[in-house]
């Protein structure tokens, strides 16, 4: 089932369904088999981190970001989509509150290993 840009934006703008709309897309979707899931899912994380930045950063250090390296090409491939969508995302909230994009991503991991 494709995911629906607009429709998991409208359910996301409610704080209490938030949290698990996303960690369904980062655990289930970024590394879905089918490569337009994997890029409609990345757009949708794209808009949520504009609702929750802190919560996106978070998770974009501890499970996206991760992955990137990872040997299944499926994975590697949502992970990196995913995580320059999110980056993208915190570089537009950087601008718009007119702060340093080294403030605004704090201490991400920014080194990936191999």
């Amino acid at each position: 089932m494709p995911i629906s840009n607009s429709g998991d934006l409208f359910v996301a703008q409610y704080e209490e369904y938030r949290p698990h709309l996303i960690q369904h897309l980062v655990d289930r979707k970024v590394i879905h088999w089918d490569t337009v899931i994997r890029q409609l899912t990345s757009q949708a994380l794209h808009q949520m981190t504009f609702l929750d930045p802190e919560s996106m950063k978070l998770i974009l250090s501890t499970q996206i970001l991760p992955r990137c390296s990872n040997p299944e090409l499926y994975l590697r491939h949502g992970s990196i989509l995913a995580s320059g969508k999110v980056i993208s995302a915190l570089c537009q909230v950087a601008k718009d509150h007119q702060r340093r994009l080294p403030d605004e991503l704090g201490q991400l991991p920014l080194v990936i290993s191999y």
